[in-house]
């Protein structure tokens, strides 16, 4: 299930003509999640709170400051293009939305 939301965030990226670079970034940061999730047997964007990504975004391979800005950057473009996607509503309850 979430990679077809992953898929389907990175279509509407070439779509909205994000940059080359920019697109293999949020490639490789959203797989990264995908796997993170995995590694906690999440299987439905649904079931994924806040603390989850809290975990990924401070602990989950993270060498640098800059790794860990372009992660939390990733998850608000990712969880902002759901929440558009879905007329504006949370996906999941609200339990997993980013506050600017």
């Amino acid at each position: 299930m979430l990679h077809r939301h992953i898929n389907q965030f990175l279509k509407y990226c070439r779509l909205a003509d994000f940059s080359i670079r920019s697109i293999q970034a949020l490639t490789a940061r959203l797989n990264e999640f995908k796997n993170f999730l995995k590694i906690q047997r999440i299987r439905s964007i649904k079931r994924v709170r806040y603390r989850h990504l809290i975990n990924f975004a401070a602990d989950y391979n993270t060498t640098s400051i800059h790794v860990t800005k372009s992660l939390i950057l990733t998850l608000r473009q990712f969880y902002q293009r759901m929440r558009m996607a879905n007329g504006g509503r949370a996906t999941n309850g609200g339990r997993a939305t980013l506050s600017y």
